[in-house]
């Protein structure tokens, strides 16, 4: 795992420039803040910038300093970093539900996923985001498998967590964890056990979260109030009409058909074997079926709460990738660990295979339908796809003939 995070996250930091207008626009703020020694006050070309809170910014700066530089790498390092910290939770947690594997299984998938891995790795405000809010929530699902004397300590990281992400990007980081706090305690009847630990949650929430917005408030009053709270959280979600961003409302659906990329096929068909089966009910007497409905739960929960946003982007469905990648992490393990024939699996891997093979195909010839601009910089690559490629169509054939589980 560390091999995969190394080469798809590490190795890649400083191998391209800065991407797309949020990152060259974040980064060029941060190092503003670096050269101006303001940490408070956020700018954009020497105005003010109140849409955004500065946890992103801060952690830009201290990065400055550690590598002494301004460049790609030391701009990307943060968001990258952080995201070290859902990763070991969920490895942990998944281990701890079942063993090794299946903990394995997961965070391969969640390294893997196409969109987790192109987004997350940008220096962008929504890779700390994901890795708060996440953190956040994997925290809560600590509560229901750890002894009750260390519950409250899962608790209080919680809370500590939904603050810095709030102070990351705002509502969101709160939001999404409170929802499927509220979900899952109504399922679980847990409802006694959260409100025990609200108050002391509540003080150390405001107590990180806080602090920067009194001070914005003391600072630029009803300036800093209607552009932030109003204009950017609150008229932001209602509708897409401040930053022209209306999307559809199943926009997050398609999206996530190409990024969970190439586990969905699994998923997709898994979701069919069970509907055609009727296989939908789930015995929450075992700590296993319970992890599996707590990820069901904030899957369902962060869709429904950005989906019913005015405003759309496909970074922001970012934090369900985690919850996700144990969903399909439990269809691949009683394939290749339980000896169950999962049709769906060796359906997806078909279809994947046939996806591959034809773009080994037309691979060698994209040249001839390619625009020059995107073929010239595919080409310093298309050597090495082809044999990845070829390798993996040939170890995927051989398993499959001799029905091995590679």
């Amino acid at each position: 795992l560390f091999m995969v995070f190394a080469i798809t996250y590490i190795i890649t930091l400083g191998a391209y420039p800065l991407l797309d207008l949020d990152e060259t626009r974040y980064v060029t703020m941060a190092r503003d803040m670096f050269q101006n020694h303001d940490y408070m006050t956020l700018y954009m070309n020497g105005n003010y910038f109140f849409e955004k809170p500065p946890l992103f910014f801060w952690l830009e700066n201290f990065s400055f300093w550690l590598f002494d530089s301004i460049d790609e790498i030391s701009a990307r390092f943060p968001v990258v970093f952080l995201s070290l910290l859902p990763f070991s939770l969920l490895y942990a947690l998944s281990e701890k539900i079942k063993n090794k594997k299946f903990a394995f299984l997961n965070c391969a998938i969640l390294l893997t996923s196409l969109e987790y891995i192109l987004i997350t790795k940008m220096a962008i405000l929504d890779g700390v985001l994901t890795s708060l809010v996440t953190s956040s929530v994997l925290c809560y699902f600590y509560t229901f498998f750890v002894e009750d004397k260390n519950k409250k300590y899962f608790w209080w990281l919680t809370y500590v967590f939904s603050a810095l992400a709030v102070l990351a990007k705002g509502i969101p980081g709160v939001a999404i964890p409170a929802i499927i706090i509220i979900a899952s305690s109504i399922i679980f009847k847990t409802q006694k056990e959260t409100l025990k630990n609200l108050p002391i949650g509540i003080v150390l929430f405001l107590l990180i979260a806080l602090p920067w917005h009194i001070l914005m408030l003391n600072k630029y009053g009803s300036l800093f109030f209607d552009e932030y709270i109003i204009k950017h959280h609150i008229a932001r979600f209602l509708g897409s009409e401040i930053i022209n961003r209306q999307e559809p409302v199943w926009f997050y659906a398609v999206t996530l058909l190409w990024g969970l990329f190439p586990w969905v096929f699994s998923l997709v068909f898994d979701f069919i074997s069970k509907v055609k089966n009727k296989k939908f009910k789930i015995d929450l007497s075992n700590n296993y079926n319970k992890f599996i409905t707590l990820n069901i739960i904030a899957i369902c929960s962060i869709f429904l709460f950005f989906t019913s946003s005015g405003t759309k982007l496909i970074t922001y469905i970012l934090p369900i990738f985690p919850f996700f990648a144990v969903i399909i992490g439990s269809i691949w393990y009683k394939y290749v660990f339980e000896k169950e024939e999962v049709k769906s699996v060796k359906y997806s891997i078909v279809l994947i295979n046939s996806i591959f093979a034809l773009v080994l195909l037309v691979a060698p010839f994209m040249g001839l339908f390619l625009p020059d601009d995107i073929y010239l910089k595919l080409k310093s690559i298309q050597i090495l796809s082809i044999i990845i490629i070829g390798i993996y169509l040939i170890f995927s054939i051989i398993s499959l003939k001799q029905n091995k589980k590679f």
